[in-house]
Formats: C-alpha cells, structure tokens, sequence
C-alpha cells in the first residue's frame, strides 16, 4: 500500500526554496505544472516577487512511496505524478520528481506557496489534507493509499 507523507518541516529562509527543489528535482526524472522544472527557483521566486509575498513558508513538500513488492515502472510512477500534481496546479506552481534510487521508488512534490493565480499564500489546513489523500486514491484506484502518521 503506498504512504502519503507530508513533510512538515517550516522552509522558512532564502535558500529554502532552492534547497528543496534541488533535492525534489534531484532524480532527473522529474516534470511539473504551472513551471518548468528546469527553471522552478526563478520562476517560483518571480511570482512570489510579483505578489510581494517574499516571506514566511517558503514551500510545500510532500511524498508519495511505494513498497517494493508493488511494482510499478517509472513511466507509470510518473503519469501518477502528473494526475497527483493537478489537485494543486490550478492554483500553485508544482514539481516531482520520481526518485528510484532506493529499493521503494517514490514520488516527491513541491509547490510554491503563493498563488499564481491571485497571489494568496496556501493556507490549506486538516481539510486539505485529506482532500489530498482522496485525490491520490482516486489517481491510484488499485491500492489503499496509508497516511503517515
């Protein structure tokens, strides 16, 4: 059964955003919506510049792992990230990247927390959440998507 896991770290701080994009997009086998990977920081940074919204949470992280008796190819590991990432992509710039360098392959996300769209900040609380897990199981009907706890 895959694991949904957000990463509740703070990311506050200028290289934050960097940091994180640079270890999501570490894998090469990577893609987004709303940005192109190979530009995220600039262009993450450029909308937060455009709404003045500089500071505070920097960005959002979240990971998706499979166990490796569910064996999934990395071309279906990346069309289940494009499905996931569009829950976000109406409204926020997101990454993936599919990371295969241990025995679980797993997905990680991250988006820009201020809207391109209208420039509010994230603020998605308990709700979000779990509107999120629906939508990763409604992308992966064939298993029973686990929350980390």
């Amino acid at each position: 059964m895959p694991i949904f896991k957000e990463v509740n770290e703070s990311y506050f701080g200028p290289q934050t955003l960097r940091n994180v994009l640079n270890y999501v997009l570490r894998s090469g086998d990577v893609g987004g919506l709303a940005v192109d990977p190979a530009h995220a920081h600039e262009q993450m940074l450029l909308v937060k510049q455009i709404w003045n919204k500089l500071g505070g949470r920097q960005i959002r992280h979240f990971i998706v792992s499979f166990a490796p008796h569910e064996f999934l190819l990395p071309d279906d590991a990346r069309t289940y990230a494009y499905q996931i990432a569009r829950y976000y992509s109406a409204h926020y710039q997101i990454v993936f990247g599919v990371h295969h360098d241990t025995k679980n392959l797993h997905l990680h996300f991250a988006f820009n927390t201020v809207s391109y769209q209208d420039g509010k900040m994230y603020s998605g609380g308990r709700g979000d959440y779990y509107s999120l897990i629906n939508h990763i199981q409604s992308c992966m009907p064939q298993w029973t998507i686990k929350a980390a706890t």
